[in-house]
């Protein structure tokens, strides 16, 4: 699937998942990032590091979620979200949790959701 994966061995279900961000990297260009749980996933895609952290769960952001959101709103056309992850952040219903990311959460809700592939959600950036 992408040349820095090809020694990473996973069956259909995790060829499928990169197979599509694969896609998503060269449909979407440069104005992306992929949140919340896809660190290095920006090297993989020579994409530039649109967000301030590569993996911005609340443990991680320490309390600086208006930093986080204000970076990637100014870099990002497009977000990606794990779909996996938003189902189960839906049936955890408690976006203060340590390993939740309220700001992926935010995005989600505040954001234009504009292709969803079933692993991957991608919203639009609404100021850009």
């Amino acid at each position: 699937v992408n040349r820095h994966l090809s020694f990473i061995k996973g069956d259909d279900r995790i060829y499928g998942r990169l197979s599509d961000m694969e896609g998503i990297a060269k449909k979407y260009g440069k104005e992306i990032t992929f949140l919340p749980a896809m660190p290095l996933a920006d090297l993989f895609y020579g994409l530039p590091f649109n967000s301030p952290v590569d993996w911005p769960i609340n443990c991680e952001t320490a309390g600086l979620e208006k930093y986080v959101m204000f970076q990637i709103s100014q870099n990002c056309k497009f977000v990606v979200i794990d779909a996996e992850w938003v189902d189960l952040e839906k049936k955890l219903n408690d976006e203060n949790r340590k390993y939740s990311s309220r700001s992926t959460l935010r995005i989600s809700k505040e954001w234009h959701l504009v292709e969803n592939t079933g692993n991957f959600q991608v919203y639009k950036n609404p100021a850009k």
